[in-house]
């Protein structure tokens, strides 16, 4: 499975429920990425209401991680888990907190929130041994441990 900074390649297509405008489609580029960022972000202190505002903040928050701001990534993901209903796909915005908190070291909301995902993944029928979560969760109740959560993820 191709990843791009610990993402799904890909990830935003699942990400969104509507799929992407030609606008959106022509202004994703790295960040800042220029006026039409400008014109769809939702100041910190309200709420995301569109899916423009949503996705702005997501390519924010993937850009701070890639870059290695897991604690500013963290904000934005909790402010989109805050958005109105139906303007985000809140497993994979939490999938994505749950891999920063695992970066900066926040072991038990990491551990927490990936079993919670695990669970979601279980209910759904989907085959968990051998997902991305498992492998953050192993990572999560090692403590940062890679090595010895590969370790077990490949015994899986």
């Amino acid at each position: 499975m191709e990843t791009k900074g610990g993402v799904n390649v890909g990830m935003f297509d699942r990400l969104f429920k509507k799929g992407k405008s030609r606008e959106d489609q022509e202004t994703e580029t790295d960040f800042p990425s220029g006026k039409a960022d400008k014109i769809v972000y939702a100041p910190p202190h309200e709420q995301i209401t569109t899916a423009e505002q949503a996705r702005v903040i997501y390519r924010k928050a993937d850009a701070l991680y890639k870059k290695g701001d897991f604690s500013g990534a963290i904000v934005l993901y909790d402010r989109l888990l805050k958005a109105l209903p139906g303007l985000i796909n809140p497993y994979e915005v939490r999938h994505a907190r749950a891999m920063a908190y695992c970066k900066t070291g926040r072991f038990a909301e990491a551990e927490q929130e990936l079993k919670q995902l695990l669970n979601v993944l279980e209910s759904h029928g989907a085959t968990i041994a051998s997902s991305q979560v498992m492998y953050w969760y192993l990572v999560a109740r090692y403590q940062g441990d890679t090595k010895k959560a590969m370790d077990d993820f490949i015994k899986l």
